[in-house]
């Protein structure tokens, strides 16, 4: 009795394994579609087949942050780099003669009267930091995919595109058939990516300046 107990315990693993490996589990994106469907369209069923989900891009926001706050664009690193070469700037200047000094008199003086010596990058760099500390236990990885699919369309059965963006960080999902903006984010994604986005603007213009500053002491060496 407790052998037929066991083998008929047995057919039904075995059955069971058989219908898993037939229907296998849909995927966290494909739920995520059906429930688009049937909010979306007119009749759900005109939804014929997922013909393929691909993985167009991923972004790792702890990456790009954690660059910017403890890396090579720390404001410390920066305005470091910047007081170094305007130093080596003046110390040229001191080794050349003043016939020299006088034909580039016009970038030196844009060189110190620009601009760009007086951003500061500390402010922004810290209200970056405050973002990124509030979702720093989070998820921060975002996956942008594209969906194809058979729909019913009149007397007629086409392959339409749809995008989705998997928020990680607020485990959401948006699904839109046209390309989801980034304006469109939940509002934890806008806060840190607009606080990444205002850092890098700064970053951007201090190392434009940076890069002019040692493009101007390489070619004066040279000169030498």
């Amino acid at each position: 009795m407790k052998n037929f107990h066991f083998i008929g315990l047995l057919i039904i693993t075995l059955t069971m394994g058989l219908y898993s490996c037939n229907h296998p589990q849909k995927s966290k994106i494909e739920l995520k579609f059906e429930e688009y469907v049937n909010r979306n369209f007119a009749n759900p069923s005109d939804l014929i087949e997922i013909a393929s989900i691909e993985l167009e891009d991923s972004i790792d926001m702890r990456e790009y942050c954690n660059m910017y706050l403890n890396g090579i664009y720390h404001p410390d690193s920066i305005e470091t780099k910047v007081l170094e070469e305007l130093n080596f700037m003046a110390s040229l200047a001191n080794q050349v003669p003043s016939w020299f000094k006088y034909s580039n008199r016009e970038q030196v003086m844009r060189i110190v009267n620009s601009d760009a010596i007086y951003v500061t990058l500390r402010p922004k760099w810290k209200h970056l930091k405050e973002e990124y500390e509030k979702v720093d236990s989070l998820n921060l990885i975002q996956k942008m995919y594209v969906i194809k699919a058979r729909v019913k369309q009149e007397d007629k059965i086409i392959m339409k595109k749809f995008y989705a963006t998997d928020y990680m960080i607020v485990d959401s999902m948006a699904i839109s058939d046209k390309e989801i903006l980034h304006t469109d984010s939940p509002q934890e994604v806008l806060a840190l990516t607009d606080a990444l986005d205002s850092y890098m603007n700064v970053v951007n213009l201090k190392m434009d300046y940076l890069n002019e500053i040692i493009n101007f002491n390489t070619k004066q060496q040279a000169s030498l």
